[in-house]
């Protein structure tokens, strides 16, 4: 083991030399380096086993706690660091789990921790594994460069600045931390040191070649040149049919049968386990793959030429793959290089890998892919184009509608607008945008047996928590429509309501704690409740008004597609963030209820109110990323490899298929994010189970077969006959 971890440290010590000049801060050998450190729920000793240098280096166990951390407190006299670009310092993790580790740097004694007066960032140690942690504080924010997730150093477990500017000539204090770790966890650090280099060319210049992958590294299937692409189409030709035992849907063909009705619907068997039937009577697990399209893959190149190596020009035949385009970042982010000429490297891999008209071809194989892999559903945002393709065996798959309740409608602003404020589902003109914008959808596809049925909007604010108890989080709505004006429908139907309800504004004075000199002065002027709301009529008030605006908004949907379209299922909106309220009210007038759940599995616990809701639920996010091919953001759930990846899969959906509440889970998505950002928000996770050169994450695949193929055999539970007593 010593020589192992010597020889790691060795090779990221001999990396640093491209880090710049170094100046020293600590190095644990002596008993002022000591001093200097302040343990938080921690504790620390030298230790001289497994070093760089064979001296001494320290030793920390961090405590089960909320952000166990060693600090330097410079706060006596703050240290000027603005000559230099980054921190670095050598940590092994001697134990057997990765170790999320964040690094934050203060320049004020009042910092909390967020910005202005704070930088944050996190990598992940690998377990049993040793490495150089490089913080560059001085590298232009990832935001500022197009991108989520800035670009990675190869060698180093290197992180960036996220987006916050701090007074780098005043620093107060430096600390490395712990999230809240649900074990106790060990580290081992050694030369802490400041580094002197180019950050930006450092971690920018050239990152991109011809075919979209990061030029610093190389992996297993990164493509080399237009010869690996003829390989990649050989293993497509061996891949195997969908598993055993299914029908043509991708049903339980070796389960029960019950009536076929010629499209799917739901139903629960009589031990309470919640199952999708297939158009010919079969239950059905949904096993989905988000965003199947093959026309992901753009990314901005105007005033970033500079990161790519090897672009067409406008003469060769890949040209047809730039474009041009502007956006603006969600959630009032501000992003740099969104807009002007993009390129698409997707579409132009698969352009050298079957020819200009690859569309077809394309189809066909990643039908065929997702059918040996035992996936059976086309999910949320996928090429429309394929939903009527076939693979290489003359098989359609099952698909789910993107639908959108459209535009021309007052909205409403709140805390957790991400995507944009929310629909104002009281505004007369809400049917008639919804309708406008599914008429056309639902109409063509009301007679197709493929389809599963429809999403209706994406991750809409309805809270800014899942099912938080927290009052500004769990009201949010409530929150945004009391800050509004006069002109809100919303808030006129509240108001009217609050009017039927108490009669006089000196009883809903008394009942709420409040002064409105009138219900008119309540509707003409912005209110802002306590952030803790002790009054128990304004609770249930505020309950009431989300149960009632949720269910106003489900209402108009349901209708509007079981107007144009009565033989599919309504999947509901895809909740991020929600309210018990408004999952209650979904499942008044959806078929079922879908979530985006981003967590190393679906919490029983969570999820408990699911239990006699009378509806069945789907996850219609989750994924996995890593950094061990070339990408540099690793998704909203982080692992150390791709057979981690797979392994996590495997846990998560057995999590999924032991639930009886859910009947369907959906990856995010099927192809990578391009490495400098996709165009509407920068996003660059590596989450896809095909890179943007449609090389396979084999170990991803192979787990998820292996998991797919288990799904009906371990969910089906057969109900036992009623027992008969016999007469003596």
């Amino acid at each position: 083991m010593r020589f192992r971890i010597l020889a790691l440290m060795s090779l990221a010590a001999a990396a640093s030399a491209d880090l710049g000049p170094t100046t020293l801060l600590d190095s644990f050998e002596t008993p002022a380096d000591l001093a200097a450190i302040t343990p938080h729920n921690a504790t620390f000793s030298q230790t001289s086993q497994d070093v760089t240098d064979g001296k001494s280096a320290l030793l920390v166990n961090f405590a089960v706690a909320a952000y166990p951390n060693i600090e330097w407190n410079f706060s006596a006299a703050p240290r000027d660091w603005h000559t230099f670009s980054g921190l670095a310092v050598d940590v092994f993790n001697p134990g057997s789990q990765d170790v999320p580790l964040s690094v934050r740097m203060d320049d004020s004694v009042t910092a909390t921790g967020a910005a202005p007066d704070s930088l944050q960032s996190s990598v992940t140690v690998p377990a049993q594994s040793a490495a150089t942690v490089v913080f560059l504080f001085s590298a232009p924010s990832a935001l500022s460069m197009g991108m989520k997730v800035g670009a990675r150093l190869p060698g180093f477990l290197s992180m960036t600045n996220a987006g916050a500017t701090i007074n780098t000539s005043h620093i107060t204090a430096l600390q490395f931390f712990l999230g809240h770790p649900t074990a106790p966890q060990q580290l081992i650090f050694d030369n802490l040191r400041l580094i002197n280099t180019d950050a930006q060319s450092l971690l920018y210049d050239n990152i991109v070649d011809a075919y979209g992958q990061f030029t610093k590294e190389t992996w297993p299937g990164k493509v080399a040149s237009d010869a690996d692409f003829a390989t990649q189409l050989q293993a497509d030709a061996q891949l195997g049919p969908p598993p055993s035992g299914w029908d043509q849907y991708g049903g339980f063909a070796a389960g029960p049968s019950l009536p076929p009705t010629g499209f799917f619907h739901t139903w629960q068997q009589p031990n309470g386990t919640w199952w999708l039937v297939t158009p010919s009577g079969h239950l059905f697990f949904s096993l989905g793959a988000n965003a199947v399209q093959s026309s992901s893959g753009a990314t901005y190149i105007t005033g970033r030429e500079w990161m790519f190596t090897s672009l067409p020009s406008s003469t060769d035949p890949l040209a047809a793959n730039y474009g041009k385009g502007s956006n603006s970042s969600p959630g009032g982010e501000v992003r740099g290089f969104s807009s002007g000429q993009w390129f698409n490297f997707h579409t132009a891999n698969l352009q050298r890998k079957y020819g200009l008209n690859y569309k077809t071809p394309w189809d066909q194989t990643t039908l065929t892919r997702l059918h040996a892999w035992g996936f059976n559903t086309l999910g949320n945002w996928s090429d429309t184009a394929i939903y009527a393709a076939t693979d290489a065996r003359g098989q359609r798959m099952p698909y789910v509608g993107t639908g959108s309740s459209g535009s021309g409608f007052a909205h409403v602003i709140t805390s957790a607008d991400y995507w944009g404020p929310m629909p104002d589902p009281f505004d007369p003109k809400f049917s008639t945008g919804v309708d406008t914008s599914l008429k056309a959808q639902l109409t063509a596809n009301r007679n197709d047996p493929y389809l599963l049925g429809y999403f209706v909007d994406n991750e809409l604010s309805w809270a800014s928590g899942k099912n938080s108890t927290t009052d500004t989080s769990h009201f949010s709505l409530a929150f945004g429509v009391l800050a509004g004006t006069s002109t809100s429908p919303a808030k006129q139907t509240w108001v009217q309501t609050l009017t039927a309800q108490y009669v006089t504004i000196d009883a809903l004075n008394q009942a709420w704690g409040t002064t409105f000199a009138s219900f008119t002065d309540l509707l003409s002027n912005a209110y802002t409740p306590p952030s803790k709301i002790v009054s128990a009529a304004m609770r249930s008030d505020f309950s009431a008004f989300i149960k009632a605006y949720a269910e106003q908004y489900f209402k108009t949907v349901a209708g509007v597609i079981h107007k144009y379209d009565p033989n599919h299922l309504y999947l509901g909106a895809k909740f991020s963030s929600f309210a018990l309220e408004t999952a209650q009210a979904c499942a008044e007038y959806c078929d079922a209820i879908s979530f985006d759940i981003y967590q190393t599995q679906v919490d029983p616990k969570t999820y408990a109110f699911l239990n006699g809701i009378g509806k069945p639920a789907i996850t219609a996010e989750f994924h996995f990323g890593s950094l061990d091919r070339g990408m540099f953001g690793p998704g909203l759930v982080q692992v150390a490899s791709q057979t981690a990846r797979g392994q996590a899969y495997a846990t998560y959906l057995q999590s999924v298929i032991t639930n009886p509440n859910f009947v369907g889970a959906h990856w995010f998505e099927y192809v990578d994010e391009p490495l400098t950002g996709r165009l509407n928000d920068g996003e660059d996770y590596g989450i896809g189970l095909v890179s943007n050169a449609d090389s396979v994450y084999t170990e991803l695949t192979a787990a998820a077969l292996a998991a797919n193929q288990q799904v009906y055999t371990t969910r089906f539970v057969p109900t036992p006959p009623k027992r008969t007593r016999r007469r003596p």
